[in-house]
């Protein structure tokens, strides 16, 4: 191995361990590495691995943090032997300890007063009021207002940087823009969408407010096409559904009547 700057080329080293990054053998020789990872002993208490984040959970119908400590540090203390035995570091500060409680009365405290920390190799893991797993914010109460409002302005931001190339005074076709918005901001905002989708209607209203902004750039859009679906409103759910002997006669939408002026007036320019 060797560095390359420019021109200038480091000492030549021989590689003695290790795979090169983002080789296609890595995923498997972690999975053979990992293999033998110690289960959890104590009843109730479930390991989860994803790549190489690791996470451990019990749930327990007691609300005091207190019953939930034994078998979690007991758990912990076990993985914390298999990692001593590999020579596997962890990196306190991308470890933490959460609480969930569902119930009508929300605590503003994290956690029961005088609740010790969780302890792995010696290093404190303190309790957090959310934290961030997998790209999914988890708060303690788990309403995932912070992970929606967190989505919302990372898709603004990405909406502000590509401003110049959606607007409407870009050259891109509408495909092309179609693309980038569905590769750069859909993507964003609809990741791990089916944890947060039962989230408060109050709370999902700001991330459906974030993509109507988007759909504003439409709105300018020289194509009235463009403009009526922008304005389109669905029916309330109580409107009833036409039956197929009516669709004749009954008068259209307003998207519908929109699509059809825009057919007849390029009827007459043909």
């Amino acid at each position: 191995m060797a560095r390359r700057h420019e021109r200038t080329h480091s000492t030549r080293r021989l590689i003695r361990a290790g795979v090169p990054q983002g080789s296609t053998l890595s995923p498997l020789l972690y999975s053979a590495y990992t293999n033998d990872i110690p289960r959890p002993s104590s009843s109730g208490v479930q390991l989860a691995l994803f790549a190489d984040d690791a996470a451990l959970f019990y749930g327990n119908r007691n609300r005091s943090t207190r019953f939930t400590l034994l078998p979690l540090q007991r758990a912990i203390d076990e993985l914390g032997q298999w990692f001593r035995k590999w020579r596997i570091e962890v990196n306190p500060d991308k470890s933490a300890a959460i609480q969930f409680k569902y119930g009508k009365i929300r605590s503003r405290l994290i956690v029961d007063k005088n609740t010790p920390n969780l302890k792995m190799l010696d290093a404190n893991h303190p309790w957090q009021r959310n934290y961030k797993y997998l790209e999914v914010t988890l708060d303690k109460n788990l309403n995932f207002r912070d992970h929606i409002e967190r989505v919302r302005n990372t898709a603004l931001f990405y909406k502000a940087r590509l401003g110049a190339v959606l607007g409407r005074k870009s050259k891109l076709s509408r495909h092309n823009k179609r693309t980038i918005y569905k590769m750069c901001i859909t993507t964003v905002m609809r990741y791990a969408s089916l944890v947060f989708a039962h989230a408060a209607p109050k709370a999902l209203h700001r991330l459906q407010g974030a993509s109507k902004r988007l759909f504003d750039i439409a709105g300018s859009h020289p194509n009235a096409l463009l403009r009526a679906v922008v304005d389109y409103q669905p029916p309330p759910t109580t409107h009833l559904i036409r039956r197929p002997r009516n669709v004749l006669t009954d008068p259209p939408d307003a998207l519908t009547a929109a699509v059809e002026s825009l057919n007849d007036v390029n009827g007459t320019h043909d």
